[in-house]
C-alpha cells in the first residue's frame, strides 16, 4: 500500500499499527488520510497530510494539512484505543497523528489533537475525556508545544495532567533516532504534574529533607572556639598526638582538645611573672571602699 510504504520506510511505523488506525493514501493529492472516529466507531472527520516528494526528506519537507469542511473537531485514535485505557482511565494526548501511532506502537494508548482547530476539540470531546483520571501530555518540545500544553492543562485540569519530556522534538523523531518501547516506558514513569503554586509533592519533600541531612562542610572557625562534640571524642582521642592538638583548617575535623584547654595552653603565663603583694596590702587591682562601721545607725520610725 502506498501509505504504508511511506509510514513504514520513512517514519518507522509497523504496518499493523497503520492498519489499526485505518490510515489510507490519496495518491491524487499526494496525501495521507487519517480517519477520525468517535468512541462508538462512527466516522466524524478526516484529516489530510501531504507526503514529501522523491527529492524531499521526511522530517524537513514542507507539508500541507487540511480536513473535511463542516466536520467535528475530534481527536484522532479513538478507534485504536485499547480496552485497558478505559479500565485504567489513563490516556496520552500528543500533537500529530503519526506521533499517536508511534506511542501506540510503543504500547502507550494515545490520541492526537486536531490541527488548526484551537481549543474547540476540548468542548467537543469533553464528555469523553471526563472519563479519564490521568492524562499524559506529550506535545512538541519547543516553545509552541509548551504553550499548547499549558492551555490544555488549564481546560482539562492540572490535577489530572502529567507532562512527558522527550529527548527530541516529538515521539516519531525519537523513534527515528533509535528510541524503543523501554525508553517510552521510562519517559512515562518520569512524567510529572505541572507546577502548582504552594503545592509540594511528598517525593519532593523527601528529597529536600535528605539534602538537609547530608553532611555539610565545616565552616571556618578559630582554633580557640572549637568544641569537641561527644560523638567525636572517641575518634579524636585516637587521632590526637601527645605533643598537643594538631592545627586544624577549613573542612578538617575539630581537635579533641576543648577551647578551654587550648586557650589556657596558648595564653599561659609563668608564675614567676605574676604580681606579688604582702599580706595586709591592697592588691593593685583592688577598688578602695569606705570603712564599714561596727555600729551602723538605725533608722528612726516616724
Amino acid at each position: 500500500m502506498w501509505s504504508c510504504g511511506y509510514l513504514q520506510l520513512q517514519r518507522g511505523l509497523d504496518p499493523a499499527v497503520v492498519r489499526r488506525f485505518g490510515v489510507e493514501g490519496l495518491p491524487s493529492a499526494g496525501a495521507l488520510v487519517f480517519p477520525c472516529h468517535a468512541p462508538d466507531g462512527t466516522l466524524v472527520n478526516r484529516s489530510y497530510r501531504t507526503v514529501p516528494g522523491p527529492g524531499e526528506s521526511g522530517l524537513g519537507a514542507r507539508k500541507r494539512v487540511w480536513q473535511d469542511a463542516g466536520c467535528a473537531p475530534s481527536l484522532f485514535g479513538w478507534q485504536a484505543l485499547p480496552k485497558s485505557a478505559w479500565e485504567k482511565r489513563t490516556v496520552l494526548l500528543c500533537e500529530g497523528q503519526i506521533d499517536a501511532m508511534t506511542w501506540t506502537q510503543w504500547g502507550v494508548p494515545a490520541l492526537s489533537v486536531p490541527n488548526g482547530t484551537g481549543a474547540a476539540w476540548i468542548d467537543h470531546e469533553w464528555d469523553q475525556l471526563e472519563l479519564f483520571d490521568h492524562i499524559y501530555l506529550s506535545f512538541d518540545m519547543d516553545g509552541a508545544g509548551a504553550e499548547n500544553a499549558n492551555r490544555v492543562m488549564q481546560r482539562l485540569g492540572r490535577h489530572r495532567c502529567l507532562l512527558v519530556k522527550l529527548p527530541h522534538k516529538d515521539a516519531n523523531e525519537c523513534l527515528l533516532e533509535g528510541c524503543t518501547a523501554d525508553d517510552a516506558e521510562h519517559w512515562i514513569a518520569q512524567a510529572r504534574p505541572p507546577q502548582i503554586h504552594k503545592l509540594l509533592l511528598g517525593q519532593e519533600l523527601h528529597q529536600r529533607l535528605m539534602s538537609e541531612l547530608e553532611p555539610k562542610p565545616e565552616p571556618f572557625t578559630l582554633d580557640f572556639l572549637r568544641v569537641a562534640w561527644p560523638h567525636q571524642a572517641s575518634t579524636s582521642a585516637r587521632t590526637s598526638s601527645p605533643s598537643g592538638p594538631a592545627p586544624t583548617g577549613r573542612g578538617r575535623a575539630p581537635s579533641s582538645t576543648s577551647w578551654r584547654s587550648t586557650s589556657s595552653a596558648s595564653s599561659a603565663t609563668p608564675a614567676s611573672s605574676w604580681p606579688r603583694w604582702k599580706c595586709g596590702q591592697s592588691p593593685p587591682c583592688a577598688v578602695s571602699r569606705p570603712p564599714i562601721s561596727k555600729n551602723p545607725p538605725r533608722h528612726q520610725m516616724r
